[in-house]
């Protein structure tokens, strides 16, 4: 079982929905809510109002607290994502699995950000730095990734690549679409956040540029 961690003050609940439907062509895939306010209750269609695990669109969604998220069977899974953004959900670890920090360019943003890498590698020691990937949503170019470098350089994070989005209007009304019909309809993305979605399921499965890219195809077309 592959874990890949989202961290950041950042509302990112589309990119890893279409992050787990592309991976879940091939792989069982659970994504857990690990959000502050248990966000994707509100958007995930469910048949009653309580926590647990529901199927959308071909993968598995999870919402709850901790301890019921230890009553699953998560070695069910070939992936389970987390999305976080509350120091209070963030979950054991170890240093072989992914992670990703997630924030736009807004200060509140960066600043939230840091206080969860913070709590996050708290117990770390520097020469323990575990692999961050950046993927930056680059709603202004303004301060820019040297700022985010500058002011994260006292934490035990070691940066590999960036990825970087610029967020477009079209995908938010996808977004929102999406969030209407109960289905996730990926044909209309822009090219941007095509490119971003097989960039990230490169990153998490350990696979091909071109394999990904097919596997995005099959998503698309999934009825």
């Amino acid at each position: 079982m592959k874990k890949a961690y989202f961290i950041g003050d950042y509302e990112k609940s589309d990119l890893l929905f279409y992050l787990a439907k592309v991976l879940s062509i091939t792989r069982r895939v659970l994504l857990v809510d690990a959000t502050k306010n248990q966000n994707y209750q509100y958007v995930v269609p469910r048949i009653d109002d309580e926590p647990g695990i529901v199927t959308y669109d071909g993968f598995d969604v999870f919402t709850g607290n901790e301890d019921e998220l230890q009553q699953q069977r998560l070695g069910a899974y070939d992936h389970v994502i987390y999305d976080i953004d509350d120091p209070k959900r963030l979950p054991i670890y170890r240093s072989t699995h992914r992670f990703f920090f997630v924030t736009s360019m807004d200060k509140t943003s960066i600043v939230r950000g840091e206080h969860l890498i913070e709590a996050f590698t708290k117990h770390l020691a520097t020469p323990d730095a575990l692999p961050f990937y950046k993927l930056l949503i680059e709603d202004a170019l303004q301060p820019g990734e040297a700022y985010i470098d500058e002011r994260f350089a006292g934490y035990p994070v070691m940066w590999e690549e960036s990825i970087v989005y610029s967020a477009d209007e079209r995908d938010r009304m996808q977004k929102i679409n999406n969030q209407y019909t109960g289905k996730l309809h990926m044909k209309r993305l822009t090219s941007d956040m095509r490119n971003v979605i097989t960039d990230l399921v490169q990153l998490v499965d350990g696979i091909s540029a071109k394999t990904a890219a097919q596997l995005y195809k099959q998503a698309e077309r999934r009825k």
